[in-house]
């Protein structure tokens, strides 16, 4: 098994495709169909039980979906790239719920500080926060029958944060990167009622090659500073596609 880097061939252009980069459709996301218990390829739509991946290194975001949702497209009232300071839409934001004062911010560049947020917080009657943490994965994937990798995202929340900070602690104490080992990544199937969801579960495979931790490091920090950009006019359309893979709305369910 290799970590070869998957780079366009120039001599084998598709015809009416060479002036197309593979930068510019995006990196995928790699999202969760819960009711099928599969991973999803946002571009390709292929689906598939397990994943053999590098993970790069994490980035932790937030984001403030309605207590009740609307029409079907509605969008989020908050969002957060870096986990610590929220992006506000300011006709949708709930003022009233929060303490903010909508006087005191500019409306220009919006911004609020997500640690004096109570929207963060479990509720009394132990009702999960209106505002999600969320930790979105920059990750190298294989394709395949193939030995060439490709960056990808995935994001995950809920019930499978537990298991990815469990997984992020072994190398934490070890004083190493996540790059410097394969992760194998499959999905654990639950039920609640009649709602099915599944859970992200993370393996420690076999070591990586060392001349390729230099490339994985410079690709995490060039893709985490790229996530923690806030980026308005693409944001409502990545994380919407995020939360429809990723939860139904039911705060009762804990994916």
């Amino acid at each position: 098994m290799t970590t070869d880097i998957a780079v366009p061939d120039a001599g084998t252009a598709v015809v009416g495709l060479e002036d197309f980069d593979e930068s510019d459709s995006g990196m995928p996301r790699i999202s969760i169909n819960h009711k099928e218990g599969m991973f999803v390829d946002s571009l390709s739509n292929e689906q598939f039980p397990d994943m053999d991946v590098v993970i790069l290194g994490l980035v932790k975001q937030r984001v403030l979906w309605p207590a009740e949702m609307g029409e079907e497209g509605s969008g989020p009232q908050c969002r957060s790239n870096d986990n610590a300071t929220g992006n506000p839409y300011m006709k949708e934001f709930p003022w009233a719920d929060t303490g903010f004062d909508q006087a005191d911010i500019d409306a220009n560049n919006p911004q609020l500080d997500c640690a004096a947020c109570p929207l963060k917080e479990w509720g009394t009657d132990s009702k999960p926060p209106r505002c999600t943490q969320q930790y979105v994965f920059i990750v190298m994937r294989q394709f395949a029958g193939s030995d060439e990798w490709s960056p990808a995202l995935l994001t995950v929340q809920k019930s499978s944060i537990k298991g990815a900070n469990g997984y992020i602690s072994v190398f934490s104490r070890a004083r190493l990167p996540m790059f410097t080992s394969h992760t194998v990544l499959s999905l654990e199937a639950f039920k609640r009622g009649n709602v099915a969801y599944a859970v992200v579960k993370f393996v420690k495979g076999t070591d990586t090659a060392t001349d390729l931790h230099e490339l994985f490091a410079d690709n995490y920090r060039q893709a985490s500073d790229f996530l923690r950009s806030a980026r308005r006019s693409e944001e409502t359309e990545e994380v919407t596609a995020v939360i429809a893979s990723t939860d139904d709305g039911d705060d009762n369910v804990p994916f």
